[in-house]
């Protein structure tokens, strides 16, 4: 922890839920992170094929999360180059493929989130299909998505941050996870992560400036091969807090 500095306390509400976090900045990066404790939290949804069965998960060690994507301007200084299609300093980075979002975040010592750790964060103390509720009618004020992004992404934290101060979780980019694509098991589990080993496509979350409104659900899981980059993928990085 010896890279963050702590800055402040500060409380936030939405969607019924609200929470007192500590926001710490990344000394390499310059990003602001808070802390997230464990906990445990329904993942999935049973009513989404890809998301289901619903299950409980326990994520028995906190973590600092950034709170915006990487933005194009922090890429270039650790990475030393943009691939981004849209092209704006506070714009998400997009267009990297997973390779080169992992290499970032080794450079910076971070890591990409597992999916557990993404979906626990993006919920934040709620069980709505999206952090701030269930009304999708309620959505252009929170995300940037298919119906309001007009075909771009645009600058992070332009909408309401979540109830831990969580901005861009819905909507602007989807987010690259360290999981592969693999179905959910019924069982309760501690700790999940499918990064190790073999495969294909790596999980994504949250929708992004082209998705339609069912899919920037918090429980929603898409995926993409790893050696492409799109002008829709991101990334937010983590760091696992070692007790």
């Amino acid at each position: 922890m010896s890279d963050f500095v702590p800055l402040r306390f500060e409380k936030f509400s939405c969607g019924g839920a609200a929470q007192e976090v500590a926001i710490y900045r990344h000394a390499r990066t310059e990003m602001e992170f808070v802390l997230v404790p464990g906990g445990t939290f329904t993942q999935g949804a049973n009513e989404i094929d890809s998301a289901a069965p619903a299950h409980s998960v326990t994520l028995t060690k906190p973590f600092l999360i950034a709170r915006t994507v990487c933005t194009q301007s922090v890429y270039e200084r650790v990475m030393g180059a943009n691939p981004s299609h849209s092209k704006g300093p506070s714009l998400p980075a997009e267009s990297m493929p997973f390779g080169d979002a992992t290499s970032f975040c080794e450079k910076a010592g971070l890591t990409l989130p597992t999916e557990a750790q993404w979906e626990y964060a993006c919920r934040a103390g709620t069980a709505s299909p999206w952090n701030f509720g269930d009304k999708e009618s309620d959505l252009t004020t929170y995300a940037w998505y298919s119906a309001n992004a007009e075909g771009h992404t645009h600058p992070v934290a332009e909408k309401p941050p979540n109830a831990l101060g969580l901005y861009d979780m819905h909507g602007n980019v989807w987010q690259m996870c360290a999981d592969w694509h693999r179905k959910y098991g019924p069982d309760p589990i501690s700790d999940p992560a499918n990064s190790s080993g073999s495969g294909i496509v790596r999980v994504y979350r949250g929708g992004a400036w082209n998705s339609p409104a069912e899919n920037t659900r918090a429980a929603v899981r898409a995926g993409g091969p790893v050696k492409l980059g799109r002008d829709f993928t991101g990334f937010r990085p983590v760091r696992i807090v070692e007790l």
